[in-house]
């Protein structure tokens, strides 16, 4: 979520960027037209997606392809849309997208200090009634049968850390698997919860359409929005957010305005449903909304 209120917050002032130092990050390549290039970042907080313009003076190394990975160094100028719209001076093809990305082991020592310092996502791939029993607190749930249909929509960022894991390790590696041969980038099995010499928490929790349903029911004056928030296009964020002690999923309502899409608001649901926030965009603060 961080990417997201990064940039709901700072669209205002992206364009007195002009005429700031070049600026270099990672990405994934989405689209290829003439003249331009889509791109997804990988673990840049300024931004998660752009619209890159490659011009006649822009260097290229590699080929432009959808699917390639590239480190792409652009002028400082940040033009105000969603995605962004930026200008490439340097783009370096580092993977073609013919090259299989790879899921990468890691122990539950690695996996732990990654929750801990990185920005990820931990998904749980065993069934409702193993999660009930005890799970790691902020892992997300999709069971390994369900994976190809639920992915798609709930993990919205191909680029994002994925940390897996199951009971055993079985499922983890055949999921962690999957999820390469889906289009995503960065996927890391830690195995089996069996394996886990860190704390657990049980119970259940919302699924990302429940708890947008929770929201649903509360008035626009409530949400400080124009409309309801059913007319927005919803795009949940990667990972939870800790507010109060709560875990919280994180949402955001974004306008179509045609050209472009406008942000209007960010909110948070607890995963238990007890509580909804919202974003106070003046301040950045957390805001509860009563119901």
């Amino acid at each position: 979520m961080k990417k997201i209120v990064f940039l709901f917050l700072c669209l205002l002032f992206l364009s007195g960027c002009a005429g700031s130092e070049n600026v270099t990050f990672s990405a994934v390549v989405d689209s290829v037209s003439d003249g331009s290039i889509m791109v997804s970042t990988i673990s840049f907080d300024s931004f998660d997606k752009a619209s890159v313009a490659v011009t006649d003076q822009t260097q290229v190394i590699g080929t432009l392809e959808a699917g390639a990975q590239a480190v792409i160094t652009i002028k400082g100028e940040i033009r105000e849309s969603y995605p962004v719209q930026v200008t490439a001076t340097k783009i370096v093809i580092t993977q073609d997208a013919d090259v299989p990305a790879q899921y990468k082991k890691i122990t539950a020592e690695e996996a732990k200090t990654l929750i801990e310092s990185d920005d990820v996502v931990l998904l749980d791939v065993r069934t409702q009634e193993e999660y009930d029993e005890g799970h790691i607190d902020g892992a997300l749930l999709i069971e390994d049968t369900r994976l190809k249909e639920q992915a798609p929509l709930l993990l919205t960022d191909k680029t994002a850390k994925i940390l897996v894991y199951c009971r055993s390790g079985r499922r983890s590696a055949a999921s962690a698997q999957e999820l390469i041969e889906m289009g995503y980038t960065d996927v890391l099995d830690f195995g089996g919860i069996i394996d886990w010499p860190y704390e657990t928490v049980t119970g259940t929790q919302l699924t990302q359409d429940e708890a947008l349903a929770v929201i649903e029911k509360l008035s626009a004056e409530k949400l400080g929005l124009p409309v309801g928030i059913s007319e927005y296009k919803i795009i949940f964020d990667d990972v939870k957010t800790e507010i109060d002690g709560a875990s919280c999923y994180g949402l955001s309502a974004f306008a179509d305005l045609g050209e472009r899409m406008e942000n209007m608001g960010v909110f948070y649901v607890a995963v238990d449903g007890s509580a909804i926030y919202k974003i106070n965009s003046m301040t950045g603060d957390y805001e509860k909304i009563d119901p």
